[in-house]
This record gives structure tokens, C-alpha cells and sequence, in this order.
């Protein structure tokens, strides 16, 4: 592209919602060259910095993880933002959008209530692979959770809330606000507290329970944003109820359950809730690992130690001409959390060719 604010588009038809990560192919001649992504008109990426190659024809692979596409067809553009002296924003050779895998920190069937996990405010609580709470009064009933890291992921449930009972998502990143998807008197409301203060972040809706069963809190980290959004219990399409700034830190949120009725007692009252999943894609993390590997003359493997955050990826590169070209143990050079990476090690005569470098790591 040749100036500031040109722009390429791309028409996607996206078959699965989810994170993807962007990839390019790009080359430029200057230092501080930026472009940015936008999906259906909003940015969905931020600043996307492009490498000083050297040359138009000194292509350089990059990518940008966590860049969420709904499902259906939307129009993707590329904008450049910053351009060199020569007013030339650099070459791209592709761009590509790969699935980007979500990993399940917190599944839920609800088979125990476990103490060290959920605690249960009140009686009435029960767990058989739903969480049931029944005996309503207007006081209401909670379970509580705490400690789930919900940074740039999705926390989803089900919610089974009949007629004249009231029920409640709240998430609470930290002691001084609290985010509340609720059910009340057949409206759906959306709130926010603040050292005791609640206003609503979204008018009253009618509360359709086939249609909005499902509930999802969801941290867009390229935009910010924390959204709550709503679908029908057999599937389909989330509809978007709010979207607020996101708090500093989501890396240990407390989430509650929480039931009652409406009105007077009512014994036979049950709300249920289950499905409760929170995933996120996997971190990229930098690891201190040695850098050389010697293996002996005699010896048929090479082992490295990979020891990770249980959310952070790795990955084998620039592995010497000696290992064989997959590891001894399902041919993947990718995993998450610790692990032992075992190769085989190619026949040779020689120990001076038994010594080369390996990086575990982005």
C-alpha cells in the first residue's frame, strides 16, 4: 500500500465462532510502518506493527493471536495507519486467518459441590450434575466461586429460570465492582455496582427463556471490552446485550450463582444452572530452556524438560539435523503446561554431530 489510509477487503464467510490468529506475509523498508485490522467497520486488532525487512522482496512471516470472528460472512479491511518517508506502508504478500484452539480452564457438570472449590451461602444448594437451587424464598440462595482467570477468554452457562422466579450471573473482578447478567420479574437486565451502587448498563428486555437459555461473559482483549451476550438453548446465534470497558485485571474473578422467587414463598420454586464452561486460547509464553543440546555418541534420544504455567503454549523449533523430524510420541511439536519432549535421535557415527541448538518457545 502506498499511503496512509489505503486499505485492502476481504469478504470471510466464518463457519465457527471463535479466536483466531491473524497471519501476514509482509515487507518494508522503515522502521515504525503500522496497519490495523477492522471486521464489518470496528478495529479489531489495535496497531499491527510491520518489521523493517530491508527489501520489497524480503518477505518476514507475522501474527497477531486473539482476534475473535463471529459466525456468518462480514467484510474484513486492512488499513494502513503510518507510512515511511518514501509515503509507501509496505508490501504484503498473504494474509491468512487460522482457528485458533480454546483451551477449558473450568468445565463444569456440577457432580459435588466441593468446598475448596464452590462454596454454597445458603441451604437449599444442591449438586447432581446440575446446580439446583430449590425451596425459593425472596431471600436469595448463592454458590460461589472464586479464583477463575477469565483474561481474553469466555465464561458460557445455561440457565433454566421459570416463571416468577428470579436468577443471577454475577462476576466480581476484584472489591470494588461487580458485572450482573439477571432475571427478574420476566425482564432481562444487565447491571453494574460499584461500592454498593447499582445502575443498569441496558434497558429491560422481555425475557424469553428458548431463546435466551444461554449466557456468556466474554473479554474481547483487542477491543477492551467485556461483553454479555445471550443465545437460544438449542444454539445459534449470540445476541449482544452490553459491552462495557473491561477492569485493569481478569486473572482471578469470583462468580455467583444466585436464585429466589419473585414474590411470596414458594416451596416448589427450582431454578437450575449448568453447562458452566469458561476457555480461553492458550498464552504464548517465553521459556528459559538451554539453548544447546549434546547427546551422546551411543544414544537414541534427546530429552528436554518444558515446564509452563498451565495456560501458556510452547513449541519445538530449529531442531538439529540429528532428531528425527517428529517427536518420539505423536509427531506434535506443540503442547501446553509441563511436559517431558522426548526425540529419536538419527543414526549417527559421530559425537560432533550430536551438538545443536533447540528453542522451546513462541
Amino acid at each position: 500500500m502506498d499511503s496512509a489510509r489505503e486499505w485492502m477487503r476481504y469478504s470471510v464467510n466464518v463457519t465457527s465462532e471463535g479466536p483466531y490468529v491473524l497471519r501476514w506475509r509482509a515487507a518494508g523498508l522503515y522502521p515504525g510502518l503500522r496497519w490495523h485490522l477492522e471486521v464489518d467497520g470496528h478495529d479489531a486488532t489495535g496497531p499491527l506493527g510491520l518489521p523493517a525487512t530491508g527489501g520489497w522482496q524480503r518477505w518476514q512471516d507475522v501474527r497477531r493471536p486473539d482476534v475473535w470472528l463471529p459466525t456468518g460472512r462480514h467484510v474484513l479491511r486492512l488499513v494502513a495507519d503510518a507510512v515511511g518517508p518514501s509515503g509507501t506502508s509496505g508490501a504484503l504478500n498473504y494474509l491468512q486467518l487460522d482457528a485458533q484452539p480454546l483451551q477449558a480452564r473450568v468445565v463444569e457438570p456440577f457432580n459435588a459441590l466441593d468446598p475448596s472449590v464452590w462454596t454454597a451461602t445458603t441451604s437449599g444448594v444442591t449438586a447432581n450434575g446440575r446446580l439446583r437451587m430449590s425451596g425459593l424464598d425472596v431471600a436469595p440462595r448463592h454458590a460461589r466461586r472464586t479464583g477463575i482467570d477469565l483474561t481474553g477468554g469466555v465464561l458460557t452457562l445455561r440457565a433454566m429460570v421459570p416463571a416468577g422466579t428470579r436468577a443471577q450471573l454475577l462476576m466480581r473482578p476484584d472489591d470494588q465492582v461487580a458485572y450482573a447478567v439477571s432475571v427478574h420479574g420476566g425482564s432481562l437486565l444487565v447491571t453494574t455496582e460499584r461500592q454498593g451502587v447499582v445502575e443498569p448498563l441496558t434497558l429491560p428486555v422481555p425475557y424469553v427463556p428458548a431463546d435466551m437459555a444461554r449466557w456468556r461473559l466474554r473479554h474481547d482483549t483487542p477491543a477492551g471490552l467485556l461483553l454479555f451476550e445471550t443465545a437460544p438453548a438449542s444454539g445459534g446465534a449470540w445476541t449482544a446485550r452490553a459491552a462495557v470497558p473491561a477492569p485493569p485485571t481478569l486473572s482471578s474473578v469470583a462468580i455467583e450463582l444466585g436464585a429466589a422467587v419473585g414474590g411470596n414463598t414458594a416451596p416448589d420454586a427450582v431454578v437450575e444452572f449448568d453447562d458452566l464452561r469458561v476457555e480461553a486460547p492458550a498464552r504464548t509464553c517465553t521459556l528459559a530452556v538451554p539453548a544447546t543440546v549434546s547427546v551422546a555418541a551411543d544414544a537414541r534420544t534427546a530429552e528436554l524438560a518444558v515446564s509452563t504455567d498451565p495456560g501458556c503454549a510452547w513449541a519445538v523449533h530449529d531442531t538439529p539435523s540429528w532428531f528425527s523430524p517428529r517427536l518420539r510420541a505423536g509427531g506434535i511439536h506443540v503442547g501446553v503446561g509441563p511436559a517431558s519432549v522426548a526425540f529419536d535421535v538419527d543414526e549417527n557415527p559421530t559425537a560432533e554431530f550430536r551438538i545443536g541448538t533447540v528453542r522451546i518457545g513462541p
